[in-house]
Protein backbone atom coordinates (compact mmCIF):
# COMPACT_ATOMS: atom_id res chain seq x y z
CA UNK A 1 0.00 0.00 0.00
CA UNK A 2 1.09 3.82 -1.04
CA UNK A 3 2.09 5.65 1.58
CA UNK A 4 0.11 9.13 1.90
CA UNK A 5 3.11 11.22 2.29
CA UNK A 6 4.04 9.93 -2.08
CA UNK A 7 1.21 11.78 -3.43
CA UNK A 8 2.73 14.83 -4.59
CA UNK A 9 1.43 18.42 -4.94
CA UNK A 10 2.14 19.94 -8.39
CA UNK A 11 1.80 23.48 -8.70
CA UNK A 12 0.41 25.86 -11.70
CA UNK A 13 2.92 28.05 -13.55
CA UNK A 14 1.84 31.78 -13.82
CA UNK A 15 2.22 33.99 -16.92
CA UNK A 16 3.32 37.65 -16.02
CA UNK A 17 3.30 40.79 -18.20
CA UNK A 18 5.36 43.34 -17.56
CA UNK A 19 5.30 43.80 -13.21
CA UNK A 20 1.49 41.77 -13.12
CA UNK A 21 0.15 38.26 -13.84
CA UNK A 22 -2.22 37.63 -15.75
CA UNK A 23 -5.52 35.89 -15.16
CA UNK A 24 -7.46 35.25 -17.75
CA UNK A 25 -4.58 33.22 -19.72
CA UNK A 26 -5.58 29.60 -20.37
CA UNK A 27 -3.24 28.01 -22.48
CA UNK A 28 0.56 28.46 -22.86
CA UNK A 29 3.33 26.78 -24.82
CA UNK A 30 7.38 27.89 -25.27
CA UNK A 31 9.32 26.78 -27.52
CA UNK A 32 13.11 27.51 -28.00
CA UNK A 33 15.68 27.85 -30.31
CA UNK A 34 19.57 28.08 -30.30
CA UNK A 35 20.46 27.54 -33.90
CA UNK A 36 22.56 24.95 -33.53
CA UNK A 37 24.15 23.10 -36.52
CA UNK A 38 26.05 20.00 -37.68
CA UNK A 39 29.55 20.35 -38.64
CA UNK A 40 30.74 18.36 -40.94
CA UNK A 41 34.43 17.70 -42.00
CA UNK A 42 36.44 15.43 -44.64
CA UNK A 43 37.49 13.39 -41.62
CA UNK A 44 34.43 12.88 -39.83
CA UNK A 45 30.85 13.86 -40.57
CA UNK A 46 29.69 14.76 -38.28
CA UNK A 47 32.35 16.27 -36.22
CA UNK A 48 30.35 17.97 -33.98
CA UNK A 49 27.86 21.36 -34.21
CA UNK A 50 28.13 24.96 -33.73
CA UNK A 51 26.30 27.21 -31.64
CA UNK A 52 23.64 30.03 -33.33
CA UNK A 53 21.17 32.76 -32.49
CA UNK A 54 19.45 31.67 -29.52
CA UNK A 55 15.77 33.08 -29.54
CA UNK A 56 12.42 32.20 -27.89
CA UNK A 57 8.46 32.16 -28.97
CA UNK A 58 6.35 32.08 -26.87
CA UNK A 59 2.47 31.37 -27.43
CA UNK A 60 -0.59 32.79 -25.26
CA UNK A 61 -4.53 32.01 -25.30
CA UNK A 62 -6.43 33.71 -23.15
CA UNK A 63 -10.36 34.58 -22.38
CA UNK A 64 -12.08 37.87 -23.17
CA UNK A 65 -14.25 38.78 -20.21
CA UNK A 66 -16.93 40.98 -20.78
CA UNK A 67 -14.49 43.84 -19.42
CA UNK A 68 -13.14 43.33 -22.96
CA UNK A 69 -8.78 42.16 -22.85
CA UNK A 70 -6.81 41.97 -20.04
CA UNK A 71 -4.39 43.50 -21.48
CA UNK A 72 -3.86 45.90 -24.65
CA UNK A 73 -2.38 43.29 -26.83
CA UNK A 74 -3.30 44.63 -29.84
CA UNK A 75 -2.08 48.01 -29.27
CA UNK A 76 0.99 46.77 -28.19
CA UNK A 77 1.14 45.07 -31.23
CA UNK A 78 0.30 47.49 -33.45
CA UNK A 79 2.66 49.71 -31.76
CA UNK A 80 5.28 46.90 -32.22
CA UNK A 81 6.01 47.31 -28.59
CA UNK A 82 8.50 45.62 -26.96
CA UNK A 83 7.19 43.35 -23.86
CA UNK A 84 8.48 41.49 -21.34
CA UNK A 85 7.25 38.20 -21.19
CA UNK A 86 7.10 36.00 -17.54
CA UNK A 87 6.62 32.31 -17.36
CA UNK A 88 6.76 31.75 -13.93
CA UNK A 89 7.27 27.87 -13.33
CA UNK A 90 8.49 25.95 -9.81
CA UNK A 91 12.00 25.72 -9.77
CA UNK A 92 12.48 28.65 -12.95
CA UNK A 93 11.45 31.68 -14.63
CA UNK A 94 11.70 32.06 -18.16
CA UNK A 95 11.23 35.57 -19.57
CA UNK A 96 10.56 36.52 -23.42
CA UNK A 97 11.66 40.13 -24.18
CA UNK A 98 10.30 40.64 -28.04
CA UNK A 99 7.57 41.62 -30.08
CA UNK A 100 3.85 40.54 -30.32
CA UNK A 101 3.20 38.67 -33.75
CA UNK A 102 0.64 36.27 -35.51
CA UNK A 103 -2.68 38.09 -32.88
CA UNK A 104 -5.69 35.81 -33.44
CA UNK A 105 -9.35 35.93 -32.07
CA UNK A 106 -11.70 32.92 -32.52
CA UNK A 107 -14.97 32.12 -30.93
CA UNK A 108 -18.15 30.15 -31.59
CA UNK A 109 -21.57 29.32 -30.30
CA UNK A 110 -20.54 26.71 -27.66
CA UNK A 111 -17.52 28.42 -26.31
CA UNK A 112 -16.20 31.54 -25.00
CA UNK A 113 -14.35 34.32 -26.92
CA UNK A 114 -10.73 33.68 -26.86
CA UNK A 115 -7.28 35.22 -28.09
CA UNK A 116 -4.11 33.99 -29.03
CA UNK A 117 -0.73 35.96 -29.69
CA UNK A 118 3.02 34.90 -29.67
CA UNK A 119 5.61 36.66 -28.34
CA UNK A 120 9.08 36.39 -30.38
CA UNK A 121 12.28 37.38 -28.74
CA UNK A 122 15.15 37.18 -26.60
CA UNK A 123 14.67 34.42 -23.95
CA UNK A 124 16.47 34.71 -20.75
CA UNK A 125 16.56 31.77 -18.07
CA UNK A 126 16.47 31.83 -14.20
CA UNK A 127 16.50 29.02 -11.43
CA UNK A 128 14.77 30.21 -8.09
Amino acid sequence: MADVNDFSDFPKGHVALGAGDLIDVFDWGFEGGDGEKIVATIRANPAGSTFGTRSGKLNISAAISHAGFERDWFGKWTKREVVEIRLKLPGLTITVTGRLTQPRVTGNVDDFVKFMVAVIGRPTFALV
